[in-house]
């Protein structure tokens, strides 16, 4: 009996674990509330442990940067709800964010909207 009810037990504890996992592996970290918790000045690290791992890469003369910026390196993440831009400055801070709405990745270069 008592090994029965070790068990089930034990069988519960790993599906719980698995369950966990998998709610943590599919959520969409590309969401209007984690573009607001991105601060001018962040990390990479920090950015990436909020977002992931970002889908693109750019130097910043290959990407429309927002009137005044100076970032090094900017990006890209996609997601259901859009895209998040972040642009980088030569120490890897965080320079400016950019959140398009129903922007999707359209192979190695481009987004279309929704």
């Amino acid at each position: 009996m008592r090994r029965v009810h070790f068990v089930y037990m034990t069988l519960i504890l790993v599906t719980a674990v698995v369950g966990a996992g998998l709610v943590h592996l599919l959520r969409d970290p590309v969401t209007w509330a984690n573009f607001r918790k991105i601060e001018t000045g962040m990390t990479k690290e920090q950015v990436h442990c909020l977002l992931g791992g970002a889908h693109d890469h750019f130097a910043a003369t290959d990407v429309h940067q927002p009137a005044g910026a100076t970032a090094d390196r900017v990006s890209i993440w996609f997601g259901n709800q859009g895209s998040i831009e972040v642009g980088f400055d030569e120490h890897g801070l965080v320079n400016w964010k950019r959140f398009t709405a129903g922007a999707r990745h359209h192979g190695r270069y481009g987004t279309r909207g929704g």
